[in-house]
């Protein structure tokens, strides 16, 4: 229940940001998706959409890959590459000028 209090408490156009036409202004965003994932065409969408808004963003395509791969072989060279990928996004952001974004 704590959760969802802090979630309500966050600004309404940070809560529904998928759902708004203009995405201008919101942070930086990480989309990784498989080509075989049931939410592909959506999380692509969602993506080419903070493009389009400039947002900064990275999408990440993982051919042949399906929802939720990572637990089904955690030690594979594809979950490792994934994981490896999302730390060196997350290395950018935290060290990277907002300016040069």
């Amino acid at each position: 229940m704590a959760r969802a209090c802090r979630y309500r408490a966050l600004p309404r156009r940070v809560r529904a940001s998928v759902q708004r036409a203009d995405l201008h202004g919101l942070p930086p965003a990480y989309v990784e998706v498989g080509d075989a994932d049931m939410f592909y065409a959506e999380d692509v969408a969602y993506a080419l959409s903070l493009i389009r808004d400039h947002v900064p963003t990275e999408l990440i395509v993982r051919p042949g890959v399906v929802h939720g791969f990572e637990p089904l072989a955690p030690s594979s060279a594809l979950t490792e590459r994934s994981i490896a990928d999302r730390i060196a996004y997350f290395r950018w952001i935290l060290a990277s000028d907002p300016a040069d974004r």
